[in-house]
């Protein structure tokens, strides 16, 4: 079960919520609307869940489409490997990053590129001839 509060909204837009995934797990997200759509959701939680939240995508949506390993650099300079999976779903896609942020944080990242791309084209200023 997912239990989910509200917190705050920010701007006219966004609005950020804290989860509790499950006893132990919790984890930070913010939703972003377009045009009155759900656009862009992004997720924090602690790096250690990395491995049951891949496998709950991989349940969900199968294969990745898509996976690196790269280099995380943090403020201090030092470098760690960031795991890097993602699903593409027709204009949709998730992705999942580990670590993001800083060494103890991850992400997972759900994009709607058709509700952003028409929220940015609305958003676009008129060509002045």
């Amino acid at each position: 079960m997912v239990a989910c509060s509200f917190e705050e909204q920010i701007g006219s837009s966004w609005v950020r919520s804290d989860l509790a995934l499950d006893a132990e797990r919790q984890a930070t997200v913010m939703f972003h609307y377009a045009g009155g759509k759900l656009a862009l959701i992004e997720a924090y939680m602690d790096q250690t869940s990395a491995g049951v939240v891949e496998e709950s995508l991989v349940t969900r949506f199968g294969a990745p489409t898509h996976r690196a390993t790269r280099a995380f650099q943090v403020q201090s300079g030092a470098t760690f490997p960031q795991q890097e999976v993602e699903w593409t779903l027709g204009n949709r896609s998730v992705t999942l990053l580990s670590p993001d942020l800083t060494t103890r944080r991850m992400s997972v990242t759900y994009r709607d590129t058709s509700a952003l791309a028409q929220a940015k084209a609305r958003t676009k200023p008129a060509d002045i001839m």
